[in-house]
Formats: structure tokens, C-alpha cells, sequence
């Protein structure tokens, strides 16, 4: 969480990505689950899913 943050304010969203695609690769097929730990376990309810895929797609692009 903090070190996704720390990056994202220091570094562009770009190379934030190839940092967690390098980190974990598995993972990054679910940059939301990366940047945003605590949506995983609300991602049952269909507006908590909705809300997440804004944020990560702002920082990831």
C-alpha cells in the first residue's frame, strides 16, 4: 500500500506499472487489487466494484 503510494507520488504512473508487472506479475492482471488492497474483500458488492476501477485506471494511465 505505502510503497505503491510512495511511488506513484515520486515516480509517473507508468513506471509504477512495470514496477508491480516486475514485482508481481501475477498481480499485474489486477493492478486494482495492488494499488488498493483494502477493495478486495469488497468487491462482492457491484457499486464497490464499479467505485474501484476509476482510481487504478487514473494511475495506471
Amino acid at each position: 500500500m505505502t510503497l505503491i503510494r510512495v511511488q506513484a507520488h515520486s515516480d509517473t504512473m507508468h513506471p509504477l506499472t512495470s514496477a508491480l508487472a516486475k514485482s508481481r506479475p501475477q498481480f499485474d492482471s489486477r493492478p486494482r487489487a495492488c494499488a488498493h488492497p483494502s477493495v478486495l474483500p469488497p468487491p462482492v458488492a457491484p457499486p464497490v466494484v464499479r467505485a474501484a476501477p476509476p482510481p487504478p485506471a487514473a494511475r495506471v494511465g
